[in-house]
């Protein structure tokens, strides 16, 4: 913000749908963006259950869902996967969607799986416990190709929302349970201590609260990435607290954040590019940007956000010098840049409650 304002029986659906389930201050960092190693189990983004769990979710898919359902990947055809009852849950099931030429995926996360599971099986869906249902999907998302980590898939809807499905290569700079991989600083335009009065203690500005970091945001300042980066894809979702007496125009709620990317610099108000957080104008483009350089699309703002309180989707890609950010699926802004450095990228704490979750990124 500026300144100034600062997802055993016969005839059955589908598995999850017909018999399947029956039963002290920073350090400069380097600049790489991420390891050049493959990121581990507790950074992937993909990474959702464990190996041990997969196999007892093989051994409870051939007593419970094998009747109707195969986890045969040689089964699947492209006929197959346009069909309302699919022979197979393997290969690329997953990637099916609601409809033949549709934009919109079946399963965006490993959510909207779980809850047409709980539909099943459908002679007694309360025949097998939600655990069971999770080691059944996880011997599917073993079966289409997701990456087992270190972690167990449980029936928590909480995180299973932010278990995206259709993502490879993404890894998440948000762990869902501290604040270990953020950096802070607090202090009206300051710089990082000792040349600064910035402070890097986050004290009650930000906490995690069932997977969703929450920022209090009741002083100016920001948190930032460990990494670097210059190319790449950032994607979360943020939600405003809604005020209990809040009432009138959504465009009105003047609490904000923003976003800066390529941040070099330690101090609050960076000399970077921010991308602007607030109700009203979200996502549009501020600061040492060249005239001519950015564009802004109010209207498809006003037709793409959510009512306040909601939660929205953002993605931000920065691809050769072109920086491009949507809002629920649409475009609203875009603009161009001659940055050759890789910088971090920072969210601000700034005047209201604001809740960020999934917070993930892939290095383009």
């Amino acid at each position: 913000m500026r300144p100034v304002s600062l997802t055993s029986a016969l005839a059955v659906t589908f598995l999850v749908g017909t018999g399947a389930i029956a039963a002290s201050f920073f350090t400069p960092v380097l600049a790489q963006a991420l390891p050049t190693k493959p990121p581990t189990s507790e950074q992937r983004a993909d990474a959702y259950y464990t190996e041990d769990q997969a196999r007892r979710g093989r051994f409870l898919f051939d007593r419970n869902c094998a009747v109707c359902h195969s986890m045969d990947p040689a089964l699947s055809t492209p006929q197959d996967l346009t069909s309302a009852r699919p022979r197979t849950f393997a290969g690329k099931y997953l990637e099916r969607k609601v409809f033949p030429g549709d934009t919109k995926w079946l399963f965006p996360s490993v959510f909207y799986l779980f809850k047409k599971a709980e539909t099943m099986p459908p002679w007694d869906t309360e025949s097998i416990s939600p655990q069971v249902r999770a080691d059944i999907i996880a011997y599917i998302l073993q079966g289409n190709g997701y990456p087992a980590g270190a972690r167990q898939l449980t029936s928590d809807s909480l995180a299973m929302k932010t278990m995206m499905l259709h993502e490879s290569g993404f890894v998440k700079i948000f762990n869902e349970r501290d604040l270990s991989q953020m950096k802070f600083l607090f202090g009206y335009n300051c710089r990082a201590a000792p040349e600064g009065c910035a402070t890097s203690d986050p004290g009650t500005v930000f906490r995690v609260d069932n997977r969703v970091l929450v920022c209090r945001c009741q002083s100016h300042g920001l948190w930032y990435t460990e990494g670097k980066y210059l190319n790449f894809t950032l994607r979360f979702e943020y939600r405003f607290t809604r005020p209990s007496d809040w009432e009138g125009d959504d465009e009105l709620y003047s609490a904000s954040t923003g976003y800066w990317v390529f941040m070099n610099d330690y101090r609050v108000w960076p000399r970077a590019f921010e991308i602007e957080g607030n109700n009203r104008d979200v996502l549009e483009i501020f600061g040492a940007v060249r005239a001519g350089s950015s564009t802004y699309d109010m209207e498809a703002k006003r037709r793409a956000i959510k009512p306040l309180g909601e939660w929205n989707a953002v993605e931000i890609v920065s691809k050769d010098g072109q920086v491009t950010s949507s809002l629920n699926g649409v475009v609203l802004s875009t603009f161009s840049h001659d940055r050759t450095e890789a910088g971090h990228i920072a969210f601000q704490s700034q005047g209201g409650e604001v809740s960020w979750r999934n917070i993930r990124i892939r290095v383009e």
